[in-house]
C-alpha cells in the first residue's frame, strides 16, 4: 500500500499561528480590564485617599502589578513555545529571538495603558469591561490575521493598514505579530514596535488625567469622547 500525507505549505502553517499567537498573549485584556473597573466601582482609590494614601501611588501600583503581571504572562507563554519545541522545523514561521523580547515588553506596555483607559474611563462595571477588551481581542486577531494572510497572497501591499488603525493597541500589536511571523522584522514590524510606545503612553495618561484632574469640565469633556467613540465603534459593528 502507499500512504499518502497531507503536506502543510507555509500560508497554511502560518494562518495557524497567526491566531493562536496573538490570541494567546491578549488574554489578559478582558480579565485586567474588569478588575480594574471593579476597584472603580467599589470606590478603592476613595477609600485609599480616605485612609491618607495618595491617588499617584495607588495608580502607580497599579500600573506596576499589571505591567509585570503582562510582561510575565507572554514571556511564559513563549517559552513554553521555545521548550515544547512547538515551531522548530516549522520553516512558515520566524520568531527572532531579539526581536520576540522587544515585541513582548512594548506590548506589556501597550496593554497596560490599555487596560487602565479601559476600566479607569471607559466603563464603570467590571462585566462592561470585561465585554469590550474579549470584544475588542477577537475583531484585532481577525483583522491581523485577514490583513497579513491577503498581504503574503499579494492582494494588498504592505502599507495597507493606515497610521490610524495603530492607534488601537490590540490592533497595532495583531499587525506587528503577523509582520514578525511572516518577514521575521522589516520597517513595518519597526513601525508597529513605535506605535506601541506611543499607545502604551498615550492611554495611560488619558486615563491617569481623567482619575486626577481638577477640573470637572474637562473631565466631562473627556467622558463625552469616550462615549463618542464607542458610539462608533457600535454604529461600525452593527
Amino acid at each position: 500500500p502507499e500512504f499518502k500525507y497531507w503536506q502543510t505549505n507555509r500560508h497554511d502553517s502560518l494562518a495557524l499561528w497567526l491566531v493562536m499567537y496573538p490570541l494567546l498573549t491578549m488574554l489578559l485584556i478582558p480579565t485586567l480590564g474588569a478588575m480594574l473597573a471593579s476597584e472603580k466601582e467599589k470606590g478603592l482609590m476613595d477609600m485609599v485617599k480616605m485612609e491618607g494614601g495618595r491617588t499617584i501611588s495607588f495608580l502607580l501600583g497599579n500600573w506596576l502589578f499589571v505591567f509585570a503581571y503582562s510582561l510575565m504572562f507572554n514571556v511564559l507563554f513563549v517559552l513554553t513555545i521555545a521548550f515544547s519545541g512547538a515551531a522548530d522545523g516549522d520553516s512558515g514561521v520566524q520568531m527572532p529571538g531579539y526581536r520576540v523580547a522587544a515585541l513582548l515588553l512594548l506590548w506589556a506596555h501597550a496593554q497596560t495603558g490599555f487596560v487602565h483607559f479601559i476600566g479607569l474611563c471607559m466603563f464603570r462595571k467590571a462585566r462592561h469591561a470585561a465585554l469590550f477588551g474579549a470584544f475588542a481581542m477577537i475583531i484585532a486577531v481577525m483583522a491581523g490575521f485577514t490583513v497579513t494572510l491577503m498581504e503574503a497572497e499579494h492582494m494588498i501591499t504592505s502599507d495597507f493598514f493606515p497610521l490610524s488603525c495603530l492607534l488601537i493597541p490590540p490592533l497595532a500589536y495583531t499587525r506587528t505579530v503577523g509582520v514578525l511571523l511572516w518577514y521575521g522584522g522589516g520597517e513595518e514590524f519597526d513601525r508597529g514596535l513605535t506605535m506601541l510606545m506611543v499607545d502604551g503612553l498615550l492611554y495611560l495618561l488619558l486615563a491617569v488625567g481623567y482619575l486626577l484632574w481638577p477640573t470637572e469640565d474637562v473631565r466631562q469633556l473627556l467622558a463625552r469622547l469616550v462615549r463618542s467613540a464607542k458610539a462608533r465603534v457600535l454604529a461600525g459593528t452593527a
